[in-house]
């Protein structure tokens, strides 16, 4: 790997993040504005295309401070795959309605798929760390629907077996998801890449 990045050469691209950078790179056409993460790091993670319109959902541990509800996102806590998969079973009833279905390979990246979305348009999970969910809760026409099944959805999560455990051992509570990332699963321009090495889930997927 150090042979390789010492012949490297570094390049800018267009985008906000790694997401939405990577996807450019590759070729993927934007909808409305939203980059098409989720669908691509499901099949980065999985090995298989999501079914229909994907979503990622990940569980994200909100604090409330003078600037409102700030969110922290897994990559900053520990967080097991039991405790991960406790609290899906938990809340997939729920999220799995009007034809969605919640699965996920990681403990930090959850996914819905399988259901109808008409427009959503959400903020990268990545951007968000350390910042008020107030800002980037997300819009267009779906948006009342999202924000009212999270709202219950945290409900659901707080009073949580795990998030007591976690609560009596010091940790940030596991107390609310994060949408963002959705999309189909587009077709693509002929790849310009010969190999692609990535621990990115998004990345991994493109490269399939």
């Amino acid at each position: 790997m150090s042979r390789c990045l010492s012949r490297s050469q570094s390049q800018s691209f267009p985008g906000e993040g790694l997401e939405e950078t990577a996807l450019t790179l590759f070729n993927v056409r934007f909808r409305d504005r939203q980059a098409p993460a989720a669908p691509f790091a499901r099949l980065g993670d999985s090995g298989q295309p999501p079914d229909g319109y994907c979503l990622r959902v990940d569980p994200v541990h909100l604090r409330a401070d003078t600037r409102g509800l700030i969110l922290f996102d897994a990559a900053t806590f520990s967080f097991s795959n039991e405790e991960s998969r406790a609290l899906l079973d938990s809340v997939a009833d729920y999220l799995g309605q009007d034809g969605w279905r919640l699965e996920s390979d990681h403990a930090k990246r959850w996914y819905l798929s399988g259901g109808n979305c008409r427009e959503l348009i959400t903020a990268p999970l990545p951007l968000l760390r350390g910042k008020p969910v107030s800002d980037y809760l997300p819009q267009g026409e779906d948006a009342p629907v999202w924000r009212q099944r999270f709202n219950e959805t945290q409900m659901l999560m707080h009073s949580h077996p795990v998030n007591r455990q976690r609560a009596e051992r010091g940790l940030p509570l596991v107390n609310s998801l994060w949408v963002w990332g959705g999309g189909l699963l587009p077709a693509r321009a002929e790849q310009i890449f010969t190999r692609v090495v990535t621990n990115d889930a998004t990345v991994g997927g493109l490269g399939i």
